[in-house]
């Protein structure tokens, strides 16, 4: 600020100087120190403090040497209850502390020692706990997979249980099948005997019919050998018929030379008769003519007994006709037979087989085995009535298991070591929840141990940050702790008891903060960072707020994040961002404690 800003503030009798001028720095921090001071006035007490403000038209903020300040636009902040622990005063409490140094030089050894051990001790008990933790949820998974395994047990065990039932049930049924086919026996071997009269009626129709096909098969072979020596007469005849006609073609030859013969002759007659008058004398001519009658009817002579002979011959073959298709019929008549005599083969070959799988289906035997056993019957009706009887008895009966018993002795095994599997399952179940209630108890006790600390100290860290009032925790379950819910409770100085959600939104945060330095109280921790956690209270909670947190943090070391003044007015040390050119961020860190005392800060 320069003196024209300011104005007659300067001339005020209870001005001193700007903040930035009574503090000590560096000469290169000077621009950081006049940022953060340099619009901030400072007054010897409350009543000049808010005559230079309204001099200033409320523009800039004015502090006092106890530690009012009077905030642009005119409000007031600080008094008695910051004064102790205001930032002008802060040399003097370490002065004070620093008498006092040397006195607790050794309680701070000796609680260091002793913290050591705590801490020791208490990296053990959470080492031990972690381990509880691990074993616990280990034997909980056992006892889960153990009760799994205990389940399909007992379904198992109910299944052996119906089919030991099941089993027990057939060997009873078994066994009064069993007295009922003994009972049953002597029936059975009297309808055997029976049966074997049957059978022997049927093995004698079974030899006739055996029989009767050797008969056809020698009727077959014979027809068989007379059709093979119908065939080679057969082939004889054909044989002598084609010899015939040979014989025929050679005559119809001879026959058409002779022709030519007497056509030729009589040609030469027609010559002689033409030239006789030229050449020959009658005797010659006549003897010449008789020659050739003679020829001619040697040759007529001939052609006459080559015409008989192929009358017999055609006569013959006709004859011969005759006997191959009689032949011919006669072979068909036997191959009719023989066709006939295979199909009454096929016939009876079909019967013998059906008697044959009738004998191992209903009897089971053989053919010899029945031949072997076979007995005189009388009554034939009389036996298939009862056979019949006897059939519908057996069916009656149904399927025997003649297993059952042994089924029932391998079930009644499995029964018996899944029982032993069952109890050691039982008995190690049993262990894992005595071990699992020893944990409860002692995750009990320590829960209980640990709620009564942060309870007590609960309600002494309320008291102090609201200054006054009452707040408590509420188990909803105080019989069940390690599942039991936690209410809390609070009653604000002026206001009634009521539970957290009835509390408005600085009275929630401020309370949840009591808790956490609470549990902080009860158990300390050597490093702890808050976020923002003071953003819902308004100044004088947060300078409560402020101050305990300065309370704990001689033990615990405290890194906040947070945009209220009066927050940072108790930090030890400050780091910002700050931009002084244009899109260039710089850290900034301000150590209070090596540094003069602040006053405050510039308002935008």
């Amino acid at each position: 600020l320069s003196p024209s800003q300011i104005g007659q503030a300067l001339n005020h009798p209870a001005f001193i100087r700007l903040a930035h001028e009574l503090v000590g720095f560096d000469e290169q921090n000077r621009n950081i120190a006049e940022y953060l001071l340099g619009n901030v006035l400072v007054a010897e007490n409350l009543e000049g403090a808010s005559q230079i403000a309204k001099l200033c038209g409320y523009k800039y903020r004015v502090v006092t040497l106890d530690g009012d300040i009077v905030n642009a636009g005119g409000s007031l902040t600080g008094g008695s209850m910051k004064q102790q622990n205001s930032l002008f005063t802060r040399k003097a409490e370490l002065e004070q502390l620093k008498a006092h140094l040397a006195q607790m030089e050794q309680s701070i050894s000796q609680a260091e020692k002793t913290l050591a051990r705590e801490k020791e001790s208490l990296t053990n008990l959470q080492g031990q706990a972690e381990m509880l933790k691990m074993q616990s949820e280990q034997y909980r998974q056992e006892e889960m997979e153990l009760h799994s395994k205990y389940v399909e047990l007992e379904l198992e065990e109910k299944n052996l249980k119906t089919t030991v039932s099941l089993a027990s049930s057939e060997k009873n049924t078994a066994s009064s099948r069993r007295e009922a086919l003994l009972k049953q026996k002597s029936q059975v071997e009297e309808r055997l005997l029976q049966l074997r009269r049957e059978l022997q009626q049927v093995n004698g129709k079974v030899e006739q019919l055996s029989k009767a096909k050797a008969k056809s098969e020698t009727e077959k072979d014979l027809l068989r050998e007379e059709s093979a020596k119908k065939r080679s007469e057969l082939a004889v005849l054909q044989e002598q018929l084609n010899q015939l006609q040979i014989q025929t073609a050679d005559i119809e030859l001879k026959r058409s030379k002779l022709l030519q013969q007497i056509d030729t002759i009589s040609r030469e007659i027609e010559w002689i008769q033409n030239e006789q008058e030229n050449e020959l004398t009658e005797e010659e001519i006549t003897k010449a003519i008789q020659e050739w009658i003679e020829k001619r009817e040697q040759c007529s002579s001939t052609i006459q007994e080559k015409r008989r002979t192929r009358i017999d011959c055609q006569q013959q073959l006709a004859q011969l006709d005759e006997q191959l298709k009689e032949l011919q019929r006669v072979h068909k008549g036997y191959l009719e037979q023989l066709r006939s005599m295979d199909v009454k083969k096929s016939r009876i070959e079909f019967e013998i087989n059906r008697l044959n799988n009738l004998l191992e289906e209903q009897y089971e035997i053989d053919f010899e085995e029945a031949k072997n056993e076979a007995v005189e019957m009388e009554d034939v009706e009389h036996i298939r009535k009862k056979v019949k009887l006897l059939k519908l008895s057996i069916e009656e009966l149904g399927p025997v298991n003649l297993t059952a018993i042994e089924e029932y002795e391998r079930v009644l095994e499995r029964h018996t070591f899944l029982t032993e599997q069952r109890n050691d399952l039982i008995e190690a179940q049993n262990t894992l929840n005595e071990t699992i209630r020893e944990m409860d108890e002692e995750m009990a006790t320590r829960f209980k141990e640990s709620f009564d600390k942060i309870q007590q100290q609960f309600r002494e860290v309320f008291r102090e940050l609201f200054g006054g009032g009452h707040a408590d925790l509420i188990l909803l379950d105080p019989d069940n702790l390690l599942e039991t819910g936690i209410e809390i409770v609070a009653q604000p100085p002026g206001k009634k008891l009521q539970s957290l959600s009835l509390l408005s939104g600085g009275e929630r945060a401020l309370t949840a903060i009591a808790l956490l330095f609470a549990i902080l109280n009860s158990r300390p921790v050597p490093f702890v960072i808050l976020d923002e956690v003071e953003a819902a209270l308004d100044e004088a909670n947060v300078e409560r707020y402020s101050r305990y947190l300065r309370k704990l943090s001689r033990d615990t070391q405290f890194i906040v994040i947070t945009h209220r003044k009066g927050t940072m007015e108790g930090a030890d040390v400050l780091y910002g961002i700050t931009m002084q050119e244009s899109g260039v961020s710089k850290l900034v860190s301000v150590k209070l404690e090596d540094e003069a005392v602040l006053v405050g800060q510039r308002s935008e």
